[in-house]
């Protein structure tokens, strides 16, 4: 099952770290995951960032996580978008529709 994971909480909220504790145990029953970056959310795509969150971020993207950001939240929040790394694409709002349409289910946490 594909299944698309909306964030917009921040690295350091609760809500982040639900996020991640879902997107987890969905991988490890066998499902496709995106975890898609809105509003406070996209600060995980700072290169600097060192949290329990963006560690447990980056372990999952060795599980096969794929993780978009979306690119307008990034800029309005002053992040330098050339130094996010590879792994975690760029999207605008027409690649998050897509992914929405796509996805055999859409999760939106705070």
């Amino acid at each position: 099952m594909k299944i698309a994971v909306l964030l917009k909480s921040g690295p350091s909220s609760v809500e982040a770290h639900r996020a991640l504790r879902v997107t987890s145990d969905m991988l490890s029953q066998g499902h496709t995951v995106y975890l898609y970056l809105l509003q406070d959310a996209v600060h995980f795509c700072q290169p600097d960032i060192e949290n329990a969150s963006s560690i447990e971020l980056n372990r999952l993207v060795g599980e096969k996580l794929r993780v978009n950001f979306l690119i307008q939240d990034a800029e309005l929040r002053g992040i330098d978008v050339k130094s996010v790394k590879k792994e975690t694409p760029a999207g605008n709002f027409e690649t998050l529709m897509d992914l929405m349409e796509s996805s055999d289910q859409v999760i939106g946490l705070l």
